[in-house]
């Protein structure tokens, strides 16, 4: 995986885009339940510097640490991340996205 990365022809604007604390730009109206979920140790999209501005645009959405995982967190912890979306996800399941 990261050697196929290293050869990623958009890999160092994103990065220079990570550095730059303005990931995520403007986002339109979302209208259903939103769920984040980062890594607590993520190096390349920090908590909470680059979430200030998408905690702003969705006050709605529900934020969920992952203690210790990293940028892929889908690949630190694949079951785990699987159990956070069906949570919201799965069609016998009413969530409503908590108030960061």
């Amino acid at each position: 995986m990261f050697h196929g990365a290293a050869n990623c022809t958009v890999a160092p604007d994103a990065i220079r885009l990570a550095a730059s604390g303005d990931m995520f730009g403007e986002l339109p109206a979302i209208d259903c339940p939103v769920r984040i979920v980062y890594g607590t140790r993520d190096w390349l999209i920090r908590w909470p510097k680059h979430y200030s501005m998408i905690r702003r645009q969705m006050p709605e959405a529900d934020f969920v640490p992952f203690e210790g995982l990293g940028h892929l967190v889908m690949s630190d912890d694949p079951e785990l991340t699987a159990r956070t979306i069906l949570e919201v996800t799965a069609p016998d399941r009413v969530a409503e996205p908590a108030v960061a």
